[in-house]
């Protein structure tokens, strides 16, 4: 694995690598997918059984961890091409080969280079790099972007059955399974995240120069595509009111029936991010609208789709288990019986 980024910002984070890659991945049980030609995307992932919901897929480590400053755009990279060649010679033989196998979408212009390009068309976001929050940090968030060996032959999906995360403790990518997915189904994850279907298309035009090829959008029909948008628009306007709530004379009045009304949009729409951070906002506001143990009970609901989605180590659930652990203290001392999780 490489790193390449400034002196300060790799300085920031190599203390904090050097004890993630100490650590061993974390366990999964091999040969969960192949890699095989699908019709119309070049290579994809496929199961080989059945892998149930909130399975850990596959976990690896980077071949190249790069600063999101250096990439560039597709015509025009911020460095001279030797300094792309000299991070290109820093790899190892196998670890260049795999990277040169992946598919370049992003290299078109006179001044592009094919390391950015590969990095911009098959690199995901990972952090936090660092034991917090990068963007605590006085010289604001270290933003970076990770390149891996088998994790991009992952095709996208508009409602993807895989859900990607950074391992921060182990700076390891990982893939969960983000709902049952059936022997022979191609597993997939999210490239773009927009609302609707012609959001998400445009973007994915302007970022990879092509179109989507997803089975959720092939198969829809006109009527399909409406129905979609606004679901998701309902999804999307609900974690935006709740998350933007912060003041509790300010909070929405909340109807659980409506809630999960929308929670269940989430899940038909495969926004299982998104379900798991409404799950745990309702409870945060559900603590001072209706009673603490009310909403105690809706952030272990949360707790649960936060970790089938990204893993009991994942910053996210270490956050809502010191959370959920005070609730907890303060429940026993005003005389309810409770446990967290």
């Amino acid at each position: 694995m490489i790193m390449i980024g400034s002196r300060a910002e790799l300085e920031q984070i190599i203390p904090f690598g050097e004890v993630a890659l100490q650590k061993s991945l974390p366990h999964f049980e091999e040969g969960l997918f192949r890699v095989a030609q699908t019709e119309q995307k070049g290579l994809g992932m496929f199961a080989t059984r059945f892998i149930k919901a909130g399975e850990l897929i596959v976990a690896e480590r980077p071949t190249v961890v790069s600063s999101k400053t250096l990439h560039g755009t597709k015509h025009d990279v911020p460095y001279a091409p030797s300094f792309y060649d000299a991070a290109l010679a820093a790899l190892s033989e196998p670890a260049r080969a795999s990277l040169m196998a992946l598919d370049d979408c992003c290299s078109l212009g006179a001044r592009a280079h094919l390391l950015p390009g590969r990095i911009m068309t098959n690199g995901y976001t990972c952090g936090p790099m660092t034991d917090k929050c990068d963007s605590d940090s006085d010289r604001g968030p270290v933003l970076f972007s990770a390149t891996y060996p088998t994790l991009p032959r992952a095709n996208h999906d508009c409602a993807a059955n895989a859900h990607y995360s950074w391992n921060g403790v182990r700076w390891c990518g990982q893939f969960y399974a983000a709902r049952d997915i059936r022997a022979g189904d191609e597993i997939t994850t999210k490239y773009v995240l927009d609302t609707t279907q012609a959001e998400r298309h445009a973007s994915f035009e302007r970022r990879y120069s092509c179109r989507c090829l997803c089975k959720t959008c092939l198969d829809a029909s006109p009527e399909d595509v409406i129905r979609s948008d606004e679901r998701r628009r309902a999804v999307a306007q609900l974690l935006r009111t709740l998350e933007t709530a912060l003041d509790p004379a300010a909070y929405p009045m909340l109807s659980e029936r409506s809630v999960r009304r929308t929670l269940g949009y989430a899940r038909e729409e495969g926004m299982m991010f998104q379900y798991a951070r409404i799950l745990w906002e309702v409870g945060r506001i559900m603590q001072v609208q209706e009673n603490p143990l009310v909403g105690f009970e809706w952030a272990k609901e949360a707790r649960k789709a936060h970790v089938l989605l990204l893993g009991e180590e994942y910053w996210l659930v270490a956050k809502a288990d010191d959370t959920g652990e005070f609730l907890a203290e303060r429940l026993r001392a005003r005389g309810f019986s409770c446990t967290w999780p």
